[in-house]
């Protein structure tokens, strides 16, 4: 049987655990939670820096559907959220590459469908990646700029204050000015 990994993702402490709700979206991002093997494992980190998939379920965010766009099963068992009534969808995506139209697609139909279900009850879509910055924003971002009509500048200040860190990437950055999809 091979060994689990149980390493902390490189530089996630550096990074706030969860944003705000993203203004005139239902969208509020944040990096990975870990599961509590993880984080035992890696009890240097301190308490502070604790943030595991039962912070968001007793975080009182009223968060209906988390959208998980790391590329990884490994980080924690999505069933906690299932049993807590929150819907989760794993939509694998790679580090450091644009997200391609299908993964976009599919991205907005997820998110267009949760609103339709939703649209009466104010139920959030929480969004992460490992760090919560770059696909996460990237995503969110495209989603305000394709469907909402946004800015792509307004878009991307609007995710960077909500997020409390900056989607940084300039591979990213460049696609969402440039939208030209």
């Amino acid at each position: 049987m091979p060994n689990k990994n149980y390493s902390l993702p490189e530089d996630w402490t550096r990074y706030s655990k969860v944003g705000q709700q993203v203004p005139k979206t239902r969208f509020i991002p944040f990096k990975v939670p870990l599961s509590n093997e993880i984080l035992n494992k890696n009890s240097h980190i301190g308490s502070r820096n604790k943030f595991g998939p039962q912070d968001i379920v007793d975080s009182g965010l009223n968060i209906g559907l988390i959208i998980d766009l790391t590329n990884t099963d490994r980080y924690y068992d999505k069933s906690l959220f299932e049993r807590n009534g929150i819907q989760h969808h794993k939509l694998r995506s790679a580090g450091h590459a644009i997200p391609n139209a299908e993964k976009v697609n599919e991205f907005n139909r997820i998110v267009d469908k949760f609103l339709s279900d939703n649209r009466h009850n104010g139920k959030l879509i929480g969004v992460h990646c490992t760090h919560g910055i770059n696909r996460t924003g990237y995503m969110i971002c495209r989603y305000m700029i394709q469907r909402q009509g946004k800015d792509p500048k307004r878009a991307i200040a609007d995710f960077n204050t909500a997020r409390g860190n900056t989607l940084d990437r300039e591979t990213y950055l460049d696609d969402l000015q440039k939208a030209s999809w």
